[in-house]
């Protein structure tokens, strides 16, 4: 699956090495859709914060790191997609962060 999702964004030639980085990377966003999930109905606490200020920071990074691809041209243009999800999904998260209160 990895060669043929990298495919679309202009990585055709996809290594042994490159296939497991990117199913290690599907395995950590299983993960934080895991957690997310889990803790949808938590009660305002010290660990939702902390799972909203971690999404929010490693969703950010991710961003920046995927944008710096595309700009260097080792993502094709279609990665800009990419980097506009990592970015809106940051933003949900620095809402909750900083701008609503607790209940």
């Amino acid at each position: 699956m990895p060669k043929i999702f990298l495919g679309m964004y202009g990585m055709s030639d996809v290594s042994a090495a490159t296939a497991v980085t990117a199913q290690s990377l599907g395995a950590a966003l299983l993960t934080y859709g895991i957690v997310a999930f889990f803790a949808r109905d938590s009660s305002p606490s010290e660990a939702r914060k902390a799972i909203v200020i971690g999404f929010c920071l490693t969703l950010l990074i991710g961003g920046i790191v995927l944008m710096l691809a595309v700009l260097a041209g080792i993502i094709s243009a279609l990665g800009w997609m990419g980097v506009f999800i990592y970015w809106i999904m940051a933003l949900g998260y620095a809402y909750f962060w900083f701008i609503k209160k607790e209940d």
